[in-house]
């Protein structure tokens, strides 16, 4: 639980990067933030912690795969929305559900997402879990992220998308989200990972 996670920052048999991962998510979430969290998630099916995944966390940087390097998980915050196309909108509470989203993000993720758990929509919870352990420092430090995200989208097909997430009052998030598949074929043509 949300304790074990608090203790893991100072426990010496983790790896580094497991610590820093877990330290990411104690600097933007209480203890008891995070307990609610977790408990959300579990109500939605959404397992965010777990410990073989904690330990995937240190070995994905040696592993070469394209979808969990950092530039790819967090790239430059220069990067910026192609004007040519839509966007969508979803407002997430401090648990990650989905308070709020616009039409714009109905059509990008096929159908509506208020309501549900935002972890849902992810293909990889080690992608979700370095997004945040990268991407959560950065949202502290700028008030806003930039990262790419492989998401299902609601008639079970997967995409690629350009997400800028800034902080709003209260913990929640306002997350814009673009479809870049069709320039990130180099990702989705890779096998899925286990």
């Amino acid at each position: 639980g949300a304790e074990d996670i608090a203790k893991l920052v100072h426990d010496e048999r983790y790896p580094t990067e497991v610590k820093e991962a877990a330290r990411s998510f104690l600097d933007y979430y209480t203890v008891r933030g995070l307990k609610r969290l977790i408990e959300c998630g579990r109500r939605h099916g959404v397992e965010h912690f777990t410990t073989p995944l904690m330990y995937m966390i240190d070995l994905h940087p040696r592993e070469g795969d394209p979808r969990f390097r950092r530039e790819f998980l967090c790239p430059s915050m220069k990067i910026k929305f192609n004007s040519s196309r839509p966007f969508g909108t979803m407002y997430l509470s401090p648990e990650l559900l989905v308070v709020d989203s616009d039409k714009n993000l109905s059509n990008i993720l096929c159908g509506p997402c208020n309501g549900m758990n935002a972890g849902i929509f992810q293909v990889s919870r080690l992608e979700s879990l370095l997004v945040m352990r990268y991407g959560l420092p950065r949202l502290m430090k700028y008030g806003e992220n930039w990262h790419f995200a492989r998401l299902y989208r609601n008639d079970g097909s997967v995409g690629v998308f350009l997400v800028h997430a800034t902080v709003e009052p209260k913990g929640h998030m306002k997350l814009q989200i673009q479809d870049i598949s069709d320039k990130m074929e180099h990702i989705l043509n890779l096998p899925l990972e286990i």
